[in-house]
């Protein structure tokens, strides 16, 4: 039942990337099919991970309603949520460095590319500053914690999770890039790979 659900994710995600019609609609079913996936295969499917996912869903439909006053905001705020949650999770399995100066190093990558990529859009920003700039955060937060999941001696498929997050870090980027500096060649195919591998990767390190 679980590689079913798998293989549907899968060519509804080709579908999305490589029909050009009903993306929304390709869009949406991403991660109800992920998230039945996810309880198929886990077992004992955790409730943060299931709200997580729903929260993602959910950013996913708002963003689809272009022209909406409302949809961009409303669907970070959901993303917003859905990292919040997504840290939750990783945190229960963190692993600290053992040198209190290491953690600091492992901030400093998040600390400058997150300054430098806000200062190059600020300017396009308008009035949603603020709030992109506390997703942002979020979502940097989000991966250290992915990070702090895949310490060694964590298992090696703990590492799904922080290639997924770096996936998240990537594909909003691009769609920030997009949204406020102008479309780019392909921009949209990178944004939906990049997030579906994200969902999936993590996923994938939380079943295992």
């Amino acid at each position: 039942m679980a590689i079913g659900w798998l293989m549907l994710f899968l060519v509804d995600l080709s579908l999305n990337l490589f029909v050009a019609s009903h993306r929304a609609l390709t869009k949406c079913l991403l991660l109800p099919l992920l998230a039945a996936y996810y309880v198929a295969a886990a077992g004992q499917p955790a409730p943060l991970v299931l709200l997580a996912l729903a929260a993602s869903w959910l950013g996913d439909c708002l963003l689809e309603m272009k022209g909406k006053p409302f949809s961009f905001a409303a669907g970070l705020l959901a993303f917003l949520a859905a990292h919040i949650l997504y840290t939750a999770v990783f945190l229960l399995e963190a692993r600290l460095p053992d040198r209190p100066g290491l953690l600091i190093l492992l901030l400093l990558p998040y600390i400058v590319y997150f300054l430098l990529f806000y200062r190059s859009m600020r300017a396009h920003m308008g009035r949603n500053k603020q709030l992109i700039l506390l997703y942002g955060i979020a979502i940097s937060v989000m991966s250290l914690a992915a990070l702090l999941r895949a310490w060694p001696p964590a298992p090696p498929i703990h590492g799904l999770t922080f290639l997924g997050s770096v996936c998240f870090i990537v594909s909003d980027s691009i769609l920030a890039v997009n949204l406020f500096r102008g479309r780019t060649r392909y921009d949209s195919f990178w944004i939906m790979a990049t997030y579906a591998c994200a969902q999936l990767l993590i996923v994938l390190s939380l079943i295992a």
